[in-house]
């Protein structure tokens, strides 16, 4: 419905308002000086709506609690997150934190003297003595050998009959009174009519160790060489492939000598082996089947042997004697019976 050419009336509430502001802007100033007012025309702008006075109200009441609660929720986050930051961050390992030593007490000194136990005494196990292996690898023939046919029963067979040349028949080829073994292992020669030293019958060589200086005798017929350069062991064969060997050591001046025999020869009893003198006066040791003996001069060990080989039958150990008894060691004088002949 439309009044007044076609435009609505405004409500009475904004109509009074309207007139209060109106009657504000046509209201003289109370500072300005008093002037003839003239008529104005007062033009209302359309469709301009006055809020009640109820609503204005409302929003003033809420602007009034509005404000104070977002400043508390901003000082409480605020807070919250620096003690974060603090306990969380700003905080150091508590590994660094340097502990405090313990507190020291005094001990009140007592009177009564303190218990001093001793300990109990050592008691060690009585030491042996290391005992070292020979430097080289020594084998002693099994004591299993028989002697071949001795015809005439002299100690000497028929094979070293021959190599001697003494008479096979007869136990003194030169009737002497004395066997042709006896001769042989008193060094001389066993078919001479007259007392004749073997190296004056020229029917034996002298062998000299360069390295260790000792000397032997050894049929002219049989070889020598030596096993190495040091000379350590030498071999003298026979035509038969038997022979004799000689081994040089050094004995270990923290041994006994029984010490080192049991030590070299574990397989070989020392109560069983037999103490000799030579014609040079040097002493040792003979297994009791006559295959092995053991000289030392205090400073060296020297070990003849006698091998057979394979063989069931040996056939020169009455040669092996004669080699063990002209053995001499350095630094041994030799006895004036035993120096050879001067030649013509």
């Amino acid at each position: 419905m439309e009044f007044y050419g076609g435009k609505n009336p405004a409500p009475a509430d904004v109509q009074t308002a309207s007139a209060t502001q109106t009657s504000q802007l046509i209201s003289p100033s109370p500072t300005a000086p008093s002037q003839p007012v003239s008529a104005q025309k007062i033009v209302i702008p359309k469709n301009v709506v006055t809020p009640p006075s109820g609503s204005s109200a409302t929003v003033q009441k809420r602007s009034s609690w509005m404000i104070p609660a977002i400043v508390c929720a901003v000082v409480i986050l605020g807070g919250g997150g620096f003690a974060a930051w603090w306990f969380f961050v700003r905080a150091e390992p508590a590994s660094d934190t340097a502990i405090p030593p313990p507190p020291v007490v005094a001990e009140t000194p007592s009177s009564v003297p303190p218990v001093v136990e001793e300990p109990p005494a050592l008691v060690l196990p009585p030491q042996t003595p290391e005992v070292k292996k020979p430097e080289v690898d020594l084998l002693i023939a099994p004591h299993a050998y028989k002697d071949s046919p001795d015809g005439d029963t002299d100690g000497m067979t028929d094979i070293e009959e021959e190599l001697w040349g003494t008479n096979g028949a007869l136990a003194d080829s030169d009737a002497d009174t004395f066997a042709d073994t006896v001769e042989l292992q008193n060094l001389y020669n066993p078919k001479g009519v007259a007392p004749q030293r073997l190296i004056d019958a020229q029917l034996v060589n002298t062998y000299v160790n360069p390295e260790y200086q000792y000397t032997v005798y050894y049929p002219i017929s049989w070889l020598s060489s030596s096993l190495e350069e040091s000379k350590k062991e030498v071999l003298f064969t026979s035509i038969t492939q038997e022979y004799v060997q000689v081994a040089a050591l050094p004995f270990p001046a923290e041994q006994t000598f029984t010490a080192w025999f049991a030590a070299t020869f574990p397989n070989e009893s020392l109560i069983t082996y037999v103490p000799f003198t030579n014609k040079y006066k040097v002493s040792g040791v003979m297994s009791p089947d006559g295959s092995v003996a053991v000289i030392t001069d205090g400073s060296h060990v020297y070990l003849l042997t006698y091998n057979g080989g394979s063989r069931e039958e040996i056939n020169y150990r009455a040669t092996f004697q004669m080699m063990v008894q002209s053995f001499k060691t350095p630094n041994v004088t030799t006895p004036i019976d035993l120096l050879p002949t001067a030649q013509p």
